[in-house]
């Protein structure tokens, strides 16, 4: 087993022991997701959504919530809590490189995140007979791993600075809500401002979103959003290997 297999490994186990995180990154948004679907109004065709149920149009956001909650509120805090420690410290008199850190903790949440997000799109479709596939899968594949990507690289470079396990959980939150909001968690899709909406598609999860609702309906994303994701994610990760610091 090489050095990033072990140390994934580990990160792993040290993960689905903490019942906090395991509650948050998978139990809260599959809750959210059980609590939509028993609204009757959100089982109930719109004309404002083009014949849509709500729950249908809430799927992309809450995926994306996952993203967030995984990687900007708990893969941070977790790091910087090494950093708090000396554990990060320790690690760096070893052969141990920063990406080597860093991408083991990035396999991690994008496992959580995958798993989580399956798990919600197969209660979805039993449960409140959502679509089990989206109606573009290759639409929905590559926005959904570009939004993975650039959430997750902006969550490093939180990690790489932040100098408590504090700051960086303050840090993530202090995202958590403007991101969902222009995403569409509290207004979706045409309910939305239309000024909301335009400074969406410069932002990471409500471009992701806006990319796998219209994959989700069937049709491949336009460049803009798929653009802007793959931009956080290059300049955002690199970033976070270059300013990473042990102490």
């Amino acid at each position: 087993m090489t050095g990033l297999a072990r140390l994934t490994a580990t990160e792993s186990k040290l993960f689905f022991r903490s019942k906090p995180s395991v509650g948050y990154a998978i139990v809260v948004p599959i809750a959210v997701l059980l609590i939509f679907g028993l609204i009757p109004s959100f089982r109930a065709a719109k004309p404002e959504y083009d014949g849509l149920r709500l729950i249908d149009a809430y799927m992309p956001v809450l995926i994306g919530m996952v993203m967030v909650i995984v990687v900007l509120n708990l893969m941070p805090a977790t790091l910087a809590s090494y950093r708090e420690r000396g554990i990060l410290l320790r690690l760096s008199t070893t052969p141990m490189r920063p990406s080597l850190l860093l991408t083991a903790h990035m396999l991690v949440s994008l496992a959580v995140t995958v798993g989580t997000s399956v798990i919600m799109i197969v209660l979805g479709a039993v449960l409140f007979d959502t679509a089990l596939l989206p109606g573009h899968v290759l639409g929905f594949l590559v926005p959904y791993a570009l939004t993975a990507t650039s959430m997750i690289s902006i969550g490093l470079l939180i990690a790489a600075r932040a100098s408590s396990e504090l700051a960086a959980f303050g840090a993530g939150f202090g995202l958590f809500f403007p991101l969902l909001f222009l995403a569409g968690l509290w207004t979706p899709g045409p309910l939305m401002p239309q000024w909301a909406h335009a400074i969406g598609e410069f932002t990471p999860l409500a471009a992701g979103v806006q990319a796998m609702e219209a994959a989700w309906l069937g049709e491949f994303p336009a460049g803009l959003p798929l653009a802007v994701l793959a931009g956080y994610t290059v300049v955002a990760g690199f970033a976070a290997v270059r300013l990473f610091r042990w102490e």
